[in-house]
């Protein structure tokens, strides 16, 4: 009785399916099937696919369906890129679709698809020959190194995909082609030049750090933003730029920011000058609700020579005023002591003041324990 039920449940899962196909919106339709079960649901694609007469009906709806379904439907993408007798369309649809999901397809499937694929011509790259997109992006993801010496040679070829070559052997960590990706940076443009870059920064490689900087200076501002992200990733520097330049200004910009040939992330330390800093006191009571005699008691202690401390919580704020202008605030929260800072200001004398602050590794504020060193060294201030 179970089986009969199961496959009834398939029978019924497989009808609303070629329902959805056959709607006059299969779009529609197949966004509303219910995919509360996606396994009947992919097994059912699966089904449809295999059979020559609905995959040339309906592919373009079951490759969409099956990347839609989740692990069931990752499954079935292995399963039909197995299979015997695809065609070339049938084998790039499904290697898309693998892409898409980030699968890793067995690296003897992809062997036999290089072998068995006609010459590219660099005419049509996505209906196959080894040089078809899809495949090159496949192989990437395989994490076979023993693709890098054909992804290699593909880097070579400017009928090629070779932004895509360069991805997978950066998504490999093939390091031996860190130097010949980087060296022929001046060759490439548009979106090649992006993938190239985005490859050098996947091999996490020092050794790109010099090709980068040597095109920085004697190439045009195109495409300089993917190199300044590409140098600050490899070597963890990362120069202030002004906030709003943009074109020929972030070019410059950029290229003065490495000109010196600095790589190493400036270590942190108290620096020699303070930039100019600012305090500031924020009330934890309305002003206007002191009360009288308590201020009045706080004034005439001060008169006489007495200097209450208040007791404020703390926290220092770096800042750039548009991205060119270093200032530091000393920023307090009054926590106790509104009324003997009322009787400093009224007496016209600098107020002392006990500032709680929470520094060290879990500290999330910004300049931390450097800052306030510095604010106290420059200050005369006592910790």
């Amino acid at each position: 009785m179970a089986d009969t039920s199961c496959r009834g449940d398939h029978d019924t899962v497989r009808a609303r399916l070629r329902a959805a196909l056959r709607a006059d919106d299969p779009w529609t339709a197949l966004d509303l099937l219910n995919t509360d079960r996606p396994g009947s649901l992919a097994g059912a694609v699966e089904e449809l696919y295999r059979s020559d007469a609905d995959r040339t009906a309906f592919r373009r709806y079951l490759i969409w369906l099956v990347r839609s379904l989740g692990e069931p439907g990752d499954a079935v993408l292995l399963r039909l890129l197995a299979a015997p007798g695809l065609t070339a369309e049938d084998r790039q649809d499904l290697l898309r679709a693998s892409v898409a999901r980030g699968l890793r397809v067995p690296a003897e499937l992809l062997r036999t698809y290089a072998q068995d694929a006609p010459a590219s011509s660099g005419g049509n790259a996505d209906t196959g020959g080894s040089q078809a997109p899809a495949l090159v992006d496949a192989m990437g993801l395989s994490g076979d190194p023993s693709f890098a010496p054909h992804l290699g040679a593909l880097l070579e070829d400017p009928a090629a995909p070779r932004g895509r070559a360069a991805l997978a052997l950066g998504r490999l960590g093939a390091r031996a082609w860190t130097e010949p990706i980087a060296g022929r940076l001046s060759e490439v443009t548009g979106l090649d030049h992006t993938a190239f870059v985005v490859a050098l920064e996947l091999m996490d490689d020092p050794a790109a750090v010099p090709h980068l900087l040597r095109w920085l200076a004697e190439n045009s501002e195109e495409r300089v933003y993917d190199v300044h992200h590409a140098l600050v990733q490899l070597t963890g520097r990362d120069p202030l730029l002004p906030e709003r330049a943009s074109g020929a200004a972030y070019a410059a910009a950029v290229r003065a920011a490495w000109a010196d040939g600095r790589t190493e992330r400036a270590p942190a330390a108290v620096r020699d000058r303070v930039p100019f800093t600012y305090g500031a006191l924020l009330p934890s009571q309305p002003p206007e609700a002191l009360d009288p005699a308590a201020f009045a008691r706080h004034a005439a202690a001060v008169a006489a020579g007495e200097r209450p401390a208040a007791v404020v919580l703390g926290w220092i704020d770096d800042r750039y005023v548009e991205a060119l202008h270093e200032e530091r605030w000393l920023v307090g929260a009054i926590l106790d002591g509104h009324h003997r800072l009322a009787a400093y200001a009224a007496a016209g004398m600098p107020a002392r003041v006990l500032l709680l602050a929470r520094v060290g590794e879990e500290s999330g504020a910004d300049g931390g324990l450097e800052g306030l060193a510095e604010v106290a060294a420059a200050y005369g201030c006592r910790g």
